[in-house]
């Protein structure tokens, strides 16, 4: 079952692809999103690349009353914010990375409140702190993986294989 995050924010903010990629890095990250990132244009799977590794969430752009209709307590938090960014993942560590330092990077600079699964606000520290832990995780894996191809390491090998399911 997907994860759920979404980003309320003025449709006049929501930022292009060059300005998320810089406000993620101003917060320390290294988020790379593909041609494919187009505001409102664009919906489905994103794929990006996070400190050189491949990963990727869903996305879509909608507008925040259609949202909101689901939770009264959604409605009056967002106030002003007219539109949404409803992002998805699976339990990978890349995903959960990818979703909260581009949530983390519109809080930061482009004044978005950001609720989970429709319960639960989250705060730049959580954001921050969860980014974090999935990055770390990212990279783990990435090197595991790597250790894995090499053929001399086969219980690594097999363990990954184990792992991903590859």
């Amino acid at each position: 079952m997907p994860f759920l995050q979404t980003a309320f924010l003025r449709k006049r903010t929501i930022p292009d692809r060059d300005a998320l990629e810089r406000a993620a890095a101003d917060l320390g990250f290294d988020l790379v999103l593909t041609d494919f990132y187009q505001p409102f244009k664009s919906t489905g799977y994103h794929p990006c690349r996070i400190n050189g590794s491949s990963s990727g969430f869903q996305l879509s752009f909608k507008h925040a009353a259609d949202i909101a209709v689901r939770n009264p307590n959604l409605a009056s938090r967002i106030g002003a914010r007219d539109a949404a960014m409803e992002f998805r993942w699976t339990g990978k560590p890349g995903e959960l990375a990818s979703v909260m330092i581009l949530c983390a990077a519109l809080v930061s600079q482009f004044d978005a409140l950001v609720n989970y699964n429709d319960e639960k606000w989250q705060s730049m520290d959580d954001l921050l702190g969860e980014a974090a832990d999935g990055d770390r995780a990212q990279v783990r894996a990435a090197r595991i993986s790597a250790k894995a191809a090499d053929d001399k390491q086969p219980f690594l090998a097999g363990l990954w294989a184990k792992l991903t399911g590859r």
